[in-house]
């Protein structure tokens, strides 16, 4: 690209020869200092290699357009191998499998308007039928999931009702012994609350029973599709610890269990999964969060043939990050530790945009005959986070992601040995993303492809 003077040319003039923009935009620099290496503007240009531009690329609809506006949208492997693109649009899902004309898929509708994120995992039904799972969260509507043919929700069990205690003709007779229960009901995915505390008196503290004639029975209401139920028990009122897993409504407690005081009544029905919105597939399990009705929780579930179910009796789980305290989980990803380990990774959003990030490991322990999964979680020192959950993505070895602040790369950097650090990637232009809508900075989408970032920006 040639400039010149505007005057007729002399040996006087000065011709600045500018064939190489390596530096990019950039509007932090006025315009009369700017460095040759920069361009002022870059509208709808897009650089290519040695600093050169070309006209980005354009866009073109195609296909059956469809009843309403999409929700959302992603890719479905089947388990042929078979490609097809599921939409949700209007609260309804649909399936293309030509990318031009659209069928309705039954067994579930959404909210209209409330934006869907996906993911893919195999996992078993409740017949231990594996299936190539698509997994539908917005947060308003419970869990979804889409096995190639149609579509399942989560749904919520019940909690038991109608437990009551009594003795059993046996040396126990009432006395100043209290015991208290609670009962809670089980499907393939979770467990349900406590049911009403039950109580009861007895002459004999529980360790000095004789099994042979010291008997005591629990009875309770069935629960619609319950597979199991959990029945806990203590001599202190609001502190029952698991004490057996049946089959049936009843239990016949002769003292010869031990209590294991280690698992309690959970505080939550995981029997239809938490309404988040983020997810990802960490170390082989789920992982999920931005929940609306506990903003501080990241979910987990368990691995194998428990992959899906969010029950600690399942191996799942969760961990409040500060709760009350300033930071938000937004996004949950999988990357690495400093060290090269693979971390569910947890961007966080702060009020004033800077933000942090979470990285999340687990560990299991077994007590009795009882296994559960630990979570333990550790801040990035010094980290950014940020308010997108679809403009967070990953970018060969490292995340980029938006804020308020910028847009902002975590990985390791040289000479910070084993060490993760958050840079801003935007300082170029930060005149330009200072000037964005910050309440539209957690509608940022961006995708990865050809060795490029990809960003949609809201501006309305």
């Amino acid at each position: 690209m040639q400039f010149s003077k505007a005057r007729p040319q002399s040996s006087k003039d000065l011709l600045i020869s500018i064939d190489d923009f390596g530096g990019g935009s950039n509007s932090l620099i006025d315009e009369s200092k700017m460095p040759t290496k920069f361009a002022v503007d870059a509208t709808n240009m897009i650089q290519v290699q040695n600093g050169l531009w070309k006209t980005r690329w354009g866009s073109q609809n195609y296909g059956q357009e469809l009843p309403a506006e999409i929700d959302g949208a992603q890719e479905y492997i089947r388990s042929d191998g078979t490609t097809e693109l599921i939409a949700v649009s209007g609260g309804l899902a649909y399936k293309s499998t030509d990318s031009g004309s659209w069928s309705p898929i039954s067994g579930a509708t959404f909210h209209p308007g409330s934006q869907c994120y996906f993911l893919q995992l195999g996992g078993y039904d409740s017949s231990n039928n594996f299936h190539n799972y698509l997994y539908i969260a917005n947060g308003d509507d419970y869990l979804t999931r889409y096995d190639g043919t149609s579509l399942t929700t989560y749904s919520a069990l019940a909690a038991p009702t109608g437990l009551a205690a009594s003795l059993a003709a046996s040396g126990l007779v009432s006395g100043s012994h209290v015991y208290y229960g609670q009962v809670t009901a089980l499907n393939a995915v979770g467990e349900t609350v406590g049911s009403n505390e039950a109580s009861i008196t007895t002459n004999k503290l529980r360790e000095d029973w004789n099994s042979a004639s010291d008997i005591m029975d629990w009875n309770w209401s069935p629960v619609t599709g319950a597979t199991r139920y959990q029945l806990y028990i203590s001599n202190t009122q609001g502190y029952e610890a698991f004490l057996a897993s049946t089959d049936t409504t009843s239990y016949r407690d002769n003292g010869s269990i031990p209590i294991n005081p280690y698992v309690q009544v959970p505080y939550d029905n995981t029997t239809q999964a938490p309404r988040f919105v983020s997810m990802c597939t960490s170390n082989n399990r789920i992982w999920a969060t931005n929940y609306s009705g506990d903003r501080y929780k990241v979910y987990f579930s368990g691995t194998g043939r428990n992959i899906g179910a969010f029950s600690d009796f399942y191996g799942g789980g969760w961990i409040n990050l500060e709760r009350g305290g300033r930071e938000i989980p937004v996004a949950v990803r999988h990357y690495q530790s400093g060290t090269g380990e693979g971390r569910a990774t947890v961007l966080c959003r702060t009020p004033d945009g800077r933000g942090a990030v979470w990285q999340i490991n687990i560990i299991s322990a077994t007590v009795g005959d009882v296994s559960f999964s630990i979570p333990s979680a550790t801040k990035v020192v010094g980290s950014f986070g940020s308010d997108s959950i679809s403009g967070v993505v990953v970018v060969d070895n490292n995340i980029a992601f938006p804020n308020k602040k910028g847009w902002f790369n975590l990985g390791q950097q040289q000479g910070f040995f084993n060490i993760l650090r958050t840079s801003e990637v935007s300082s170029n232009i930060r005149p330009y993303w200072r000037s964005l809508i910050g309440s539209k900075v957690q509608g940022i989408t961006a995708y990865y492809y050809d060795a490029k970032i990809f960003i949609s920006v809201p501006t309305v």
